[in-house]
């Protein structure tokens, strides 16, 4: 996506200014903070190569994406983390395992031990399943490709690790509601090749149980996922199952009929047909037990629910678009025998953006955003009777639109860990690109090759201290990369860097997960990153790599940030 209209300008004003036209947190002027610092962390971890048994090597999780082999968590709730290390065999056993260790006085002593038969720990997590403010240790390893993951669940109770759960698992994500911090366990069971069933379960008192309040929610990325799926191999009708079965959990049945009716037209194996008129019954029965005389729409792009009539809704069509200044439209509009009519549009603007609300029609509002709806005065082509009956309704529907969904919306706590990671390598890049920590402000520069060069501050201006700086997020390929392409180099025994500052208009705090690829030690985060205060946003992908001290980005920082 690029920048459009006055992108230009701005982008003049924030180089000549030499910041951010947005204003950035303190945190990312600041040089970054650690819980811990490298020596005790290395300290820490030669520690655990203590406690983990002979033939072993720490292993770091495939899941969450963490920059470390070790989980620090306060299990038995005496004010005091304690530790846990991941391990995996050296040698052909498939064996895997976590030592928890707790602090007495000075000394750290081993309190439980768990074990596994896999290749690799794919999931280590200290997670409050229970809802209790307490966390419970989530271990994970993965058994084959086609037989995935087990996972297990630990609490601490009566001075020892209690396992309270286990299941089996492809792909797992932790999420939880806003008002609702209990986590949810997001579990994809592989069904065949790319298809999965899924489930979102919560802590039931006593066991894991379905949560249909969260459901609706989650299975509109579900659908998503399918909706890819159908769009990219159209001719294949088990997609288009799973699709209508998850629109049909996401409370869109209308969705699921259109979805079923394209999986029966076509030649198909599998599913059966039979069971394509299964699903389909279910659903004409659904639909029929509901008295609502609407359809809640919810456009998660816009973050906003319309109601439509029923009997207009497989009419409907939803565009969306950018405009010059940032505002992100959606317009809708009634299809009828090939003709497609535009009933009105609604513009969603950056405060950041506008002076004046003159002239707007306001629909909505949220602290950043103004919702605003614009009428399609003149419908062109031919009107039958329900093309009449939308534009005779337009003003209700546009009237009806709510900011937010109509359901329990969930919150990823998995892209959230990888969100705070991604934020602390962006605080580091941040402080390289603003010279690091000068003595006094003072700022000494010189001429290179016709460029005017600035030395690095103390804390990062040499070659060690500069790498080190940065091993904690980026692999050492990617820290070599970026100094090459970020032209700083190495002069009279310190480092310096092209003395120009600049800015950017993307809001790395508020950014969303499109998608991840997992290619096994290496995985691809695709990210939207805000402009500003906006619902535009540019596109970027990240690569990691697992090392052996934990996740690394591996993009260059120059091409991430």
């Amino acid at each position: 996506m690029k920048y459009k209209g006055f992108i230009f300008f701005f982008m003049c004003v924030v180089l000549v200014s030499g910041c951010s036209f947005f204003p950035e947190p303190v945190s990312l002027i600041q040089a970054p903070q650690s819980p811990l610092n490298n020596e005790n962390k290395d300290n820490l971890l030669h520690l655990g190569k203590k406690y983990i048994p002979e033939g072993t090597s720490l292993a770091v999780q495939n899941k969450p994406v963490v920059m470390s082999p070790m989980t620090m968590a306060d299990f038995n709730n005496d004010g005091i983390n304690e530790l846990v290390f991941f391990y995996k065999s050296n040698g052909s056993d498939e064996k895997v395992g976590a030592v928890i260790l707790e602090k007495d006085d000075d000394h750290w002593n081993e309190i439980s031990h768990m074990s596994g038969s896999g290749y690799e720990v794919s999931w280590g997590s200290a997670s409050d399943i229970t809802g209790d403010g307490v966390p419970e240790l989530l271990f994970g390893w993965k058994m084959g490709v086609s037989a995935g993951s087990k996972l297990e669940i630990y609490t601490f109770q009566e001075k020892t690790f209690q396992k309270i759960a286990q299941l089996n698992y492809h792909d797992l994500e932790l999420i939880y509601e806003e008002n609702d911090p209990l986590l949810r366990l997001a579990v994809w069971k592989r069904e065949l090749a790319d298809v999965y069933s899924v489930d979102v379960l919560r802590w039931g008192g006593s066991s894991l149980n379905i949560d249909k309040e969260l459901t609706p929610s989650y299975f509109l990325k579900v659908a998503e996922y399918y909706e890819q799926r159908a769009i990219s191999v159209p001719d294949t009708a088990y997609y288009w199952y799973y699709l209508a079965d998850s629109y049909v959990k996401a409370n869109r049945q209308e969705d699921a009929i259109a979805a079923i009716e394209k999986g029966l037209a076509l030649n198909r194996v599998s599913p059966l047909r039979n069971t394509f008129l299964e699903l389909q019954e279910q659903v004409e029965l659904a639909i029929s037990q509901n008295e609502a005389p609407d359809v809640q729409y919810y456009i998660s792009e816009a973050n906003m629910t319309l109601k439509i009539p029923k009997n207009l809704y497989p009419y409907f069509s939803m565009e969306h678009s950018e405009g010059d200044q940032f505002e992100y439209i959606v317009d809708v509009n009634i299809e009828v025998e090939g003709q497609k009519h535009l009933l009105f549009s609604v513009e969603v603007l950056s405060k950041d953006f506008i002076s004046s609300r003159e002239g707007l029609k306001v629909i909505g509002e949220t602290e950043s955003l103004i919702y605003t709806g614009k009428f399609n005065e003149k419908i062109e082509g031919n009107r039958n009777d329900l093309v009449s009956e939308a534009v005779a309704i337009s003003k209700e529907i546009m009237s009806s639109i709510k900011v937010g969904p109509a359901f329990p919306e969930h919150i990823s706590q998995t892209d959230e860990e990888f969100i705070d990671e991604l934020l602390e390598a962006y605080k580091k890049f941040t402080h390289v690109q603003m010279g690091g920590e000068m003595e006094s402000g003072l700022i000494e520069s010189f001429t290179h090759k016709d460029l005017d060069y600035r030395y690095l501050g103390e804390d990062i201006g040499t070659t060690s201290k500069f790498n080190e700086f940065l091993s904690s997020s980026f692999t050492k390929e990617a820290i070599q990369e970026f100094k090459k392409s970020a032209r700083i180099i190495e002069h009279n025994g310190k480092l310096a860097q092209p003395n120009a500052d600049g800015g950017t208009l993307l809001s790395y705090n508020q950014v969303k997960v499109v998608e991840v690829k997992d290619f096994g030690n290496e995985k691809q985060f695709v990210i939207k990153v805000p402009i500003g205060n906006s619902l535009t946003y540019e596109i970027v992908a990240i690569d990691f790599q697992k090392t052996e001290e934990g996740w690394r980005i591996s993009s260059n920082p120059n091409t991430v940030f």
